[in-house]
């Protein structure tokens, strides 16, 4: 029955450590298609700037201001994107900025740049959506907030903070509560040793103190 009791108990170990693993490893599936919208986001800031550089000698180019990398992404999105409509106003007013070559070349790789944004948060979004839904099924749904699984959120460029701030267990709690486990394993194997041993102690001295009184009980026989 013991026997029986410790394989169930490795069964379920094994079990919780492979879905452990299957959580860590879609979190971090998430996190890394949030690093790839950062750089391609990165990238496209810069390939802006250029434009911008490139405009200086055109009139209006006061409305021009140079963009920064910022801990703000939602606030580093917005100026980019407002930075390239006063581009495409300029454009507007002045077409033969179409007929430089450097300008439809940064055209070009800003419009291939905006494909891999799409790309990413699309990737980002499949990433997420798989690990939340596996997040809440069972038995992961059972453990899952207390090892520090939170959810994980969609990608929305107004909220796209709470993306960056997105973290999972580094496994200091699961490495705490297998060596409760544990602990708690050696104490109860201990306590049936001890019980065992005690019990064939109490045997052997039953054992011991019959054939000691019996004997004398012959010896009463005899008289």
């Amino acid at each position: 029955m013991s026997f029986l009791f410790f394989i169930v108990i490795i069964g379920i170990v094994f079990y919780f450590v492979k879905s452990y693993n299957n959580l860590q490893r879609m979190a971090q599936e998430v996190q890394k298609w949030h690093a790839n919208v950062l750089a391609t986001l990165q990238k496209y800031t810069n390939s802006i700037n250029k434009l911008q550089e490139l405009l200086q000698g055109y009139a209006g180019h006061e409305k021009l201001i140079y963009l920064r990398t910022s801990d703000n992404l939602v606030e580093m999105t917005r100026q980019t994107a407002n930075a390239l409509a006063n581009i495409q106003n300029m454009v507007q007013s002045y077409p033969d900025i179409k007929a430089n070559e450097s300008y439809r070349r940064i055209m070009n790789e800003v419009s291939n740049i905006q494909d891999q944004i799409n790309q990413c948060r699309f990737q980002y979004n499949e990433a997420v959506a798989a690990y939340n839904g596996r997040r809440k099924s069972i038995p992961e749904a059972l453990y899952a907030s207390s090892l520090g699984f939170q959810e994980a959120p969609f990608y929305d460029p107004d909220k796209i903070q709470e993306a960056k701030e997105f973290t999972t267990d580094d496994g200091t709690l699961v490495r705490e509560m297998l060596k409760k486990g544990t602990q708690n394993t050696v104490s109860a194997v201990k306590s049936v040793t001890d019980n065992i041993t005690r019990t064939i102690d109490e045997t052997m001295e039953a054992k011991e103190n019959g054939s000691v009184k019996q004997p004398a009980a012959k010896e009463d026989n005899k008289k």
